[in-house]
């Protein structure tokens, strides 16, 4: 009897074992059954095939009880099966739970990413963007010798420039860019910009009018410091009116707007000295994009614009240091039309760079 008993617990253990097994290989997202699984159902299947199969000369007559409880030990086992069962499907049904509830929050949250361009806040769509950045620059201005200038040798926070940008509505995009630099506050970049048309968008407020090459360049993309003398003979900034866009698998880029108008390498006072307004126009060709090759960084192109400059303050011209070396005398505005014409062209091939405007 003690040995039928504990081949019997053996048989009960094995079944467990199968079981606890089968359960645990679901709640993990396993495949079924797996090799221990299998195993163990393989030796319970033995030893129940051997408890069966048993000569009945094995039994005595006397032993009706120990049938008695091997019925009851497997009631109680198939019982211990059911609810190992019922824990799996709960486990199961938890787990499908908890994917839909991640795959409903992954439709709705937003993404944050950090890179050396700022951090950016992004909807899950795309439709809604904010980006967050910076321009910073010091200069250390050391002039050598004497001369009848006043100009002394300092340190000087030439960009502080917090930056915001993105999109809304899928189609808009905008940026506001202030400057605190050289202990000023000005506002640079103020506008929205519409985008719904691959062949036109339409650009609205206060940003660069299309017209200088180097001007156009942002910041952070110029060789030194401070832009070439040909960027004082046109405008920094402007308030007005844009069209614009890049066509021909952007073989061809065009702007044309309308505009206040503001003295040269000004950025104005953000209200018009009078009736008359501004135009202007820019062309730019970059005719072997975009396939790669030789000539794929060529790009050619022409700005222009034009207008009455009547009551307009006349600018005082300054050197890369930005000390002014031509001003015109106080009280002393400009008259008559106005006209800028700048053809420009640049070219790069690897680490090499070539730009010009005129």
């Amino acid at each position: 009897m003690a040995s039928a008993k504990s081949f019997e617990e053996r048989l009960f253990i094995m079944f467990l074992r199968f079981f606890a097994a089968r359960a645990k290989g679901r709640a993990a997202g396993a495949s079924f059954p797996s090799p221990i699984a299998r195993g163990a159902l393989s030796s319970a299947l033995a030893l129940t095939l051997a408890i069966w199969s048993a000569p009945a000369w094995a039994q005595s007559p006397d032993t009706p009880p120990a049938t008695e409880t091997t019925d009851q030990k497997l009631e109680q086992l198939q019982q211990k099966i059911d609810e190992l069962d019922q824990a799996v499907k709960v486990a199961q049904r938890k787990q499908e739970l908890a994917e839909e509830a991640a795959a409903e929050k992954a439709k709705t949250a937003a993404t944050v990413t950090a890179d050396t361009s700022g951090f950016t806040i992004r909807s899950p769509h795309g439709n809604y963007l904010l980006k967050i950045g910076a321009d910073l620059q010091l200069d250390n201005r050391t002039y050598l010798g004497t001369g009848a200038g006043s100009a002394i040798d300092t340190l000087v926070a030439r960009r502080v420039r917090p930056t915001f940008s993105g999109t809304i509505y899928q189609y808009i995009d905008f940026m506001f860019r202030p400057d605190f630099g050289q202990g000023t506050t000005a506002i640079y970049d103020a506008y929205a910009q519409l985008n719904y048309l691959p062949w036109v968008n339409l650009r609205v407020g206060k940003f660069k009018p299309p017209v200088g090459l180097e001007r156009l360049q942002s910041d952070d993309d110029t060789s030194f410091n401070e832009r070439g003398l040909p960027s004082n003979l046109g405008p920094q900034r402007d308030i007005g009116y844009q069209l614009s866009a890049s066509v021909f698998k952007k073989r061809v880029s065009y702007a044309v707007g309308v505009f206040n108008g503001v003295p040269d390498a000004s950025i104005g006072t953000d209200t018009a000295v009078s009736d008359h307004r501004d135009y202007a126009a820019r062309v730019f060709l970059t005719p072997f994009l975009p396939e790669e090759g030789p000539l794929s960084g060529l790009g050619v192109g022409f700005g222009a614009s034009g207008g009455n400059t009547d009551g307009e303050a006349l600018p005082a011209f300054k050197t890369f240091g930005q000390q002014a070396f031509f001003a015109f005398a106080s009280g002393v505005t400009a008259a008559g039309h106005r006209t800028r014409l700048d053809p420009q062209a640049y070219y790069y091939l690897g680490s090499f760079g070539l730009l010009t405007e005129y």
